[in-house]
């Protein structure tokens, strides 16, 4: 069904999908999800509280269970990483990324919105990173702390993106990088995305610099929870 969706939108005019999708696609999503799903987040989530943040994500980790990365999402990942060295994930969720980059001579750091996330990244890593709960648009981590910070997934669902990816750049010391799917606009979504990345500017323009390379490739359909074409942003701080 996805890959006939994405076949039939390249050939049918914007205006078709923009009058399907709010016509017919929220009814559809809304009888195909349980009830907690807020199918109207996109656009209650500006003006919604810290604790109606924290409720939105906490029973979304209550029901959660396939990860959003693959394990080649994961692979490059790696492929810049050192064997020793701090890492911060920001946005870690249940510490599925974290799990795959324990090796037991890096010093693993997590961080979520999301209470119950952390808690599930306990059980999962045991005393393999230190977590706390906290919000990526002020991370309470000095200046240049962690030689590598990671972000995958997490940036599409940020009120104020510019603050987000400054205090990403902020708090790494090395290199950053950054996953976030290709996705255009759609208020009717089965997700809680608030930002969307349709080309390497809508990444760049928050993480310019002469070492900066955005990759852009698939994950291909029944590996993890999403399916599709992302962007893996690698940005590396200068030396002042």
């Amino acid at each position: 069904m996805k890959k006939m969706k994405r076949f039939l939108k390249k050939f049918l005019p914007q205006w078709v999908h923009y009058w399907y999708n709010r016509l017919v696609s929220r009814q559809i999503i809304k009888k195909r999800n349980p009830r907690w799903f807020e199918i109207d987040w996109k656009k209650r989530a500006k003006t919604a509280t810290y604790e109606e943040w924290l409720r939105v994500y906490d029973t979304s980790w209550e029901h959660w269970t396939q990860p959003d990365l693959s394990e080649l999402d994961i692979e490059k990942i790696r492929q810049h990483l050192n064997e020793e060295g701090s890492i911060l994930d920001v946005g870690c969720g249940d510490g599925y990324l974290l799990s795959f980059l324990w090796n037991g001579k890096r010093k693993l750091y997590g961080i979520d919105l999301s209470k119950k996330a952390i808690e599930l990244a306990k059980q999962r890593l045991k005393d393999q990173a230190e977590l706390l709960v906290g919000t990526i648009q002020a991370l309470p981590f000095q200046d240049n702390a962690f030689e590598y910070v990671v972000c995958t997934h997490t940036l599409e669902h940020v009120n104020d993106l510019k603050s987000a990816c400054e205090e990403l750049k902020r708090v790494t010391k090395k290199k950053l990088m950054v996953l976030v799917p290709v996705q255009e606009f759609l208020p009717y979504t089965e997700d809680y995305h608030l930002q969307f990345f349709t080309n390497e500017n809508d990444l760049l323009v928050h993480f310019a610099g002469p070492k900066t390379v955005v990759t852009r490739y698939t994950v291909p359909d029944g590996l993890c929870a999403y399916q599709g074409d992302v962007f893996l942003l690698v940005w590396e701080k200068q030396s002042v």
